[in-house]
């Protein structure tokens, strides 16, 4: 491994110090305001980026048992503990168990066989995502009778599908 030029090496060996006793900290504090700045924003309606994913994954992991709004502030809550645990160092077995149960529910919308599996693909695959209107999975073009390609990505279509 080559080293540095003479008068750059006590900078690296200063800064590879410094990562060394603090990164971890720094990381950990980092995850911390991200979870919990996430977990404010889901108590504004229509300001979290992942809110509608949010409550389609727990709807289809409780069976629909939660209204959304309540599953919504869980959630909220839940990333807001974790935020609040990593960023304060305190209880990390805890913080960690909940990080840990809150990443399955993450991971879970591309697995899930409730179907939502990803966004429906628009019969015009050039134009531009946003060209898809949100909420309806219908292409703006819906005065031709467009849908999408994919398959249904309601439970009930799917059940039906099944058979």
């Amino acid at each position: 491994m080559r080293t540095l030029p003479g008068p750059l090496d006590p900078v690296d060996a200063r800064l590879t110090q410094w990562m060394a006793r603090y990164g971890v900290v720094t990381l950990r504090v980092t995850l911390g305001i991200v979870f919990f700045w996430f977990g404010v924003l889901k108590f504004f309606p229509g300001l979290s980026p992942a809110q509608s994913l949010a409550v389609r994954t727990i709807d289809a992991l409780t069976v629909s048992l939660l209204p959304a709004g309540v599953s919504l502030a869980l959630l909220a809550t839940l990333e807001r503990a974790i935020g609040l645990g990593l960023i304060s160092g305190k209880f990390m077995r805890l913080t960690l168990l909940l990080l840990a149960f809150q990443m399955v529910g993450a991971a879970s919308p591309p697995v899930s066989r409730r179907g939502f599996h990803t966004v429906p693909l628009c019969p015009h695959p050039r134009r531009p995502v946003h060209h898809q209107e949100p909420g309806t999975g219908e292409c703006g073009d819906r005065h031709r009778g467009h849908r999408p390609r994919w398959g249904p990505d309601r439970y009930e279509d799917i059940v039906e599908l099944q058979g």
